[in-house]
């Protein structure tokens, strides 16, 4: 309404006179203040700052790796400090959220307890659990929103000796239905490492055959997700694979990828939620023959 006046005042000629100059001063000087004053609640509003908030930890990557190396020494030394272990940390990570250093995605093994190796309390890391350590669709998500919205420098793919999982897929034991599709994400690594060693036994090889499927999920990571592979083109983010003996508690840190350099070339592998893994033929074949008979052609 008053912007429709003062286009109307103009077109008549009453712009000129000294009495409508300082009433259109008057205006437009109010106008740019209001418009400052909003700006000002905008951004000092919870729920600006909600959305500005910075999630990250506020550490390196170098730095995140040697908090986790000094609280795994610590553990295999039985000199654990437990921090942030109290009631006072939990209530203050409800109230202020979570600022995790690291995201670890490692086996859901119960011998593998993340929190107790590496001495670490209420926020600090963030970890993702799967049997067999793998990388599928869920787990994938999980670790983008870890890297991406709470901003850890790092990311770790820790796997195990004695895993049950890499164990199940190397003699090829009978599974479920379900725990059939975990399997065939780890299969790739088996195959591969008795491939490499026909004269030796699958089980003399599961160590071997766990750090092999330690570095494909660490591949699959840099493979398939955009969004974690631009923070660490970006030199924000690193992906590491790890080792971690369940008899000492000790935890070997195996670093980058070899072929990480390789990878970030490559493009993004496009896969759909339910086929964001890799599948050997074995396992199609075994699947085949598990299908009721006309389906298999579908």
């Amino acid at each position: 309404m008053t912007m429709a006046c003062v286009l109307l005042f103009r077109s008549v000629g009453i712009g000129s006179n000294p009495l409508w100059v300082s009433l259109s001063h008057y205006y437009h000087t109010t106008m740019n203040r209001f418009s400052l004053v909003l700006v000002g609640l905008f951004i000092f509003s919870p729920c600006f700052c909600t959305f500005a908030e910075d999630h990250s930890s506020g550490v390196s990557p170098g730095e995140a790796l040697e908090k986790l190396k000094e609280g795994n020494q610590r553990f295999v030394e039985d000199k654990a400090e437990h921090p942030n272990a109290d009631k006072d940390r939990l209530a203050d990570t409800a109230k202020n959220g979570q600022y995790p250093f690291a995201t670890i995605l490692s086996c859901s093994d119960s011998r593998v307890p993340l929190e107790l190796l590496f001495d670490q309390g209420f926020g600090d890391i963030f970890v993702v659990r799967v049997a067999g350590n793998t990388s599928g669709g869920d787990e994938m998500g999980s670790l983008e929103y870890c890297v991406d919205h709470l901003g850890t420098p790092l990311l770790v793919v820790l796997g195990h000796t004695k895993c049950g999982a890499v164990t199940a897929a190397a003699t090829h034991a009978e599974t479920t239905d379900h725990l059939t599709n975990m399997i065939q994400r780890i299969e790739p690594a088996t195959e591969e490492v008795q491939k490499a060693n026909p004269d030796k036994k699958p089980e003399e090889l599961i160590t071997k055959m766990v750090e092999k499927n330690v570095w494909n999920a660490v591949e699959t990571i840099l493979a398939d997700s955009r969004v974690i592979r631009k923070l660490v083109e970006e030199e924000k983010v690193e992906v590491i694979a790890a080792m971690y003996d369940i008899e000492t508690g000790k935890v070997t840190f195996l670093g980058k990828h070899p072929k990480q350099d390789e990878i970030l070339k490559k493009p993004i592998v496009k896969r759909s939620l339910r086929e964001n893994r890799r599948v050997s033929p074995r396992s199609r074949s075994r699947d085949n023959s598990r299908t009721p008979q006309g389906m298999q052609a579908m």
